[in-house]
């Protein structure tokens, strides 16, 4: 009964939080909309709830959300950040070019980002796949000032001795505890059999491709919903997690601890679960829901006109059933399909919310959050305006991506936005304490005979030049094996 009180207490003081409503016109330019073309993607609008608006414009849920309850929590220098400063310069590039038949951005497995040599600037990962099974591993290291051409890390295998193919996902972890980036490969082989391979990273560069961990003969790789990496014994490595499908919607959830010299077999670590089916999740992906510091994980679930999340907790010895983590056990009206899921601390408080970047399919999009506590999710909340129809495809954006734009550690949403006629410019949403702010262009508008968005064969955000500000960075193909690495580096002021 006081665990009973504590949720009401919690849900009534939420309830306080969420009250004003907010226009939801957006103050989208549209001096390019004419290029624009029809969306791609049509998705169904959300059913409005009785209280909903029904004005053009505005949409169910439509209360700002308190991301940050006092003031104090923020960085300091969040207080003297200009707003109308927070630009990205025009895309410029960050590596030489290695010109025609030097190095074929398609033949990476993969392409990752991570530390490799203890400066605390981001490095590019190109695990190379040579053909008949040989490989080789590729590193561009950064510095303030660029990247490094494509340069080998590792020994190259020689044929036949390893095939990247045979990953079932190619992986970054922290395998040994010095604080540079590994690569993991759950290798799969013919007849249920498996066994995880690792590189290791050294400032010198990348082992070969070394067992880590014994034949595992009777598990099926290609029954994992998906695979997660996470922390689950507290020991600083990283563990892989398999929520494993079964038949008649029946799941259990699988591990593979990390130990300083290799993967233990993988272990039961949890019970069935019937009747839950992985498939309704959007997503699955691992998060911090109760302060323990271990992998919890996350399914926003599919109920076909409504959702609800799923969660489950994670203990020293296994995880807990599934079972549903939204207050009161509400479903809500939101259709998940519509959403863009970013799974990101919005607040602060250290536990792990949910972001939909929803498309209502009619070129408007609005964002949406799921803030959590230890007693569950909220309901999805409305935390930004909507944008006005025909002004922003959600289905142009190249890369939608996350990070901290401005210097204020809240987690702003970019999106790399690519017009029907070829040019291309940044989109940012801002995080304050309260929402987020319209999508706004935080680039100048850039031609396609200047920089071809498509040619991106992989982007990220990241800290290239140690301002602790994210950057944008495409791993660009010219074509005929001539890559080049290109950022929109953050030109942000303070007053």
């Amino acid at each position: 009964m006081v665990g009973h009180h504590k949720r009401i207490t919690l849900f009534l003081f939420l309830s306080v939080v969420l009250l004003a409503l907010f226009a939801a016109t957006g103050r989208q330019p549209l001096a390019t909309q004419a290029v624009i073309g029809a969306p791609i993607l049509v998705q169904p609008e959300p059913e409005k709830t009785e209280s909903a608006s029904t004005q053009e414009g505005e949409s169910f849920h439509s209360s700002p959300i308190m991301f940050i309850e006092n003031a104090d929590q923020l960085d300091e220098r969040s207080r003297y950040i200009d707003p109308l400063s927070n630009t990205l310069r025009s895309w410029v590039p960050w590596s030489p070019r290695t010109g025609a038949g030097r190095f074929d951005l398609t033949r990476c497995h993969t392409l990752q980002v991570g530390e490799l040599n203890g400066d605390d600037l981001t490095d590019l990962i190109c695990p190379y796949d040579h053909g008949n099974a040989d490989t080789q591993t590729f590193a561009q290291l950064s510095s303030p000032n660029g990247y490094s051409d494509w340069i080998p890390w590792s020994p190259r295998t020689g044929g036949g001795k390893f095939d990247l193919a045979q990953c079932r996902t190619l992986q970054v972890g922290e395998l040994n505890g010095d604080g540079l980036t590994d690569l993991i490969c759950p290798y799969t082989y013919t007849g249920n059999r498996t066994k995880t391979w690792v590189q290791i990273s050294t400032p010198e560069g990348y082992t070969t491709w070394i067992e880590w961990g014994a034949l595992v003969i009777g598990f099926e790789m290609n029954y994992c919903n998906t695979l997660v990496i996470g922390e689950l014994n507290g020991d600083g490595f990283t563990d892989l997690i398999c929520p494993y499908v079964y038949t008649g919607s029946r799941t259990k959830t699988w591990v593979q601890l990390s130990t300083s010299g290799g993967y233990t077999p993988w272990t039961e670590w949890g019970s069935l679960k019937a009747n839950f089916s992985l498939n309704n999740c959007k997503t699955i992906q691992g998060g911090e829901l109760n302060g323990d510091g271990l992998t919890d994980l996350i399914c926003p679930y599919d109920e076909g006109n409504k959702t609800t999340t799923w969660v489950q907790m994670s203990g020293v010895s296994k995880y807990d059933d599934w079972k549903v983590w939204t207050l009161d056990n509400n479903s809500s009206e939101l259709d998940i399909n519509g959403c863009n899921v970013f799974v990101r601390n919005v607040n602060n408080d250290g536990v792990t919310d949910l972001i939909c970047l929803y498309n209502y399919g009619d070129g408007s999009a609005q964002t949406f959050v799921q803030l959590s506590s230890i007693y569950g999710y909220t309901a999805w909340v409305a935390a930004s305006p909507r944008t006005n129809i025909g002004s922003f495809y959600l289905e142009q954006c190249k890369s939608l991506l996350s990070g901290d734009i401005n210097g204020d550690s809240l987690i702003d949403l970019i999106c790399t936005y690519y017009y029907g006629n070829g040019s291309n410019q940044t989109w940012v949403q801002l995080a304050d304490q309260q929402e987020y702010h319209d999508w706004e262009a935080e680039s100048s508008l850039v031609m396609l005979n200047e920089f071809d968005l498509n040619r991106c064969r992989a982007s990220f955000s990241a800290n290239i030049d140690g301002d602790n500000k994210v950057d944008i960075i495409c791993a660009y193909d010219h074509g005929s094996a001539d890559a080049q690495t290109w950022t929109q580096d953050n030109a942000n002021s303070f007053l």
